[in-house]
């Protein structure tokens, strides 16, 4: 119940899936989870990838470089505003459930919650529905030889702030 939360680096895949900028590519990971008293599980997990041009890293970092702490607000990694990877949660933060990447009639390709309609662009600031926050990012880097790392976290849902729970 108080162990301090996981900050390790995760492998993912490698970047040669992500093909077009500015697109959505999933992601999909099985992570080991132990609760409490309950015995040790599995748990199929997914996030997805944009390689970002300037004009979208721009929308999401304005800038500045975007610092990751943990629980005591010690640094434990930057995502580097020119670095052209994002790596956005599976989870929608309105209520949590998954999203897909998706053509829109009238906005083109969006990331999509099925659930309750909430959209999404590349950058993952809210366009429509009902979600209080933009898409929740993640700490992410590459190897030299394309291999997706992240660092796995979850924050709470409909909530305009972005909280940490796992």
């Amino acid at each position: 119940m108080y162990a301090p939360l996981d900050n390790s680096w995760l492998k993912i895949g490698n970047i040669a899936k992500v093909k077009d900028e500015n697109s959505g590519t999933q992601f999909e990971y099985k992570r080991k989870v132990k609760e409490a008293y309950m015995p040790e599980a599995e748990i199929e997990k997914n996030v997805w990838l944009v390689k970002a041009t300037p004009a979208v890293l721009e929308k999401v970092y304005q800038g500045k470089d975007m610092e990751f702490v943990d629980s005591g607000g010690k640094a434990i990694w930057t995502n580097k505003k020119d670095f052209p990877y994002l790596a956005f949660s599976g989870k929608c933060p309105h209520l949590g459930c998954a999203y897909k990447w998706r053509k829109h009639k009238v906005l083109g390709q969006v990331f999509l919650c099925p659930c309750h309609l909430s959209i999404y662009d590349a950058s993952g600031q809210v366009l429509d529905g009902p979600a209080p926050r933009p898409l929740d990012l993640l700490p992410i880097q590459v190897s030299a030889s394309g291999d997706v790392q992240i660092i796995d976290m979850e924050f709470k849902a409909g909530t305009k702030s972005q909280t940490r729970i796992v």
